[in-house]
């Protein structure tokens, strides 16, 4: 059971890898069957224990902060910002201060984009 977890939480990384990769370079990805399917084995995580569903929305917020950061380069401020609110609530929610500060301190580079312009 363990390892069918573990194997899970690989695949899930790996395909989440591939989501970043084609939306870096087509700067969108909404229907790929890549994302269909880690969002697929996400549920079925969650469904396994609490520690999974907590590894589930670490590994959201941790989604939404690279987003976050595709978004702030491509000048896609508000995009930018909404997703790093997102992510916060659920750092919030799951008591992970690392990724907080993560978040914050892309906050404030946003903000210090936004006032330059």
């Amino acid at each position: 059971m363990e390892n069918e977890r573990e194997e899970i939480k690989l695949e899930i990384d790996r395909l989440w890898s591939e989501v970043s990769k084609i939306r870096e370079k087509e700067r969108k990805c909404r229907n790929s069957p890549q994302k269909r399917t880690a969002i697929q084995l996400m549920r079925k995580l969650t469904r396994q224990g609490k520690g999974e569903k907590r590894w589930v929305k670490r590994k959201i917020a941790e989604i939404r902060l690279k987003l976050a950061e595709l978004n702030y380069r491509e000048g896609d401020y508000v995009s930018a910002h909404l997703q790093i609110n997102k992510a916060l609530l659920l750092c919030q929610e799951i008591d992970d201060q690392d990724s907080v500060d993560k978040l914050r301190w892309l906050e404030r580079e946003i903000n210090e984009a936004l006032v330059v312009e």
